[in-house]
């Protein structure tokens, strides 16, 4: 797995400028973004997620919290599911699948660990005890 390293090498500059073409946190000449670029794609580097999130306070990731009735057909929350999953990745995020089996208690520890940037809940209920939580 290539490292930013690796595209700085291949580029032939320094990591912090390979660390400032992916931010977009200052400027960086068209001829110089566009060699990392070619790099980056050359050597199919993917970012470090851990890295990237320390950074910038974001996962890219969202939380899809889903009902959890053992006697529910699920190919239908399958279809939602598949279509949010995909609708995600075109903005470069991934979904963290979350059962509703623990109600508030569960989504309070997915919160509190801060491992999503947001949540989107399926069955909202009008006095749903989750709401408060993901709220916070």
């Amino acid at each position: 797995m290539p490292t930013s390293k690796d595209v700085a090498q291949a580029a032939g500059v320094a990591q912090s400028t390979v660390s400032y073409v992916l931010s977009g946190k200052r400027p960086i000449s068209e001829k110089t973004r566009k060699k990392v670029e070619a790099a980056i794609e050359q050597l199919t580097y993917q970012p470090n997620a851990g890295a990237r999130a320390l950074a910038s306070r974001k996962t890219r990731v969202i939380g899809l919290v889903i009902p959890f009735i053992p006697e529910l057909e699920m190919g239908s929350i399958m279809e939602f599911v598949s279509v949010i999953a995909s609708t995600a990745r075109q903005f470069d995020h991934d979904i963290l699948l979350v059962t509703d089996d623990e109600g508030a208690a569960g989504l309070s520890r997915v919160v509190g660990q801060q491992i999503c940037d947001g949540l989107i809940l399926m069955q909202v209920e009008d006095e749903d005890e989750r709401l408060p939580v993901a709220a916070a």
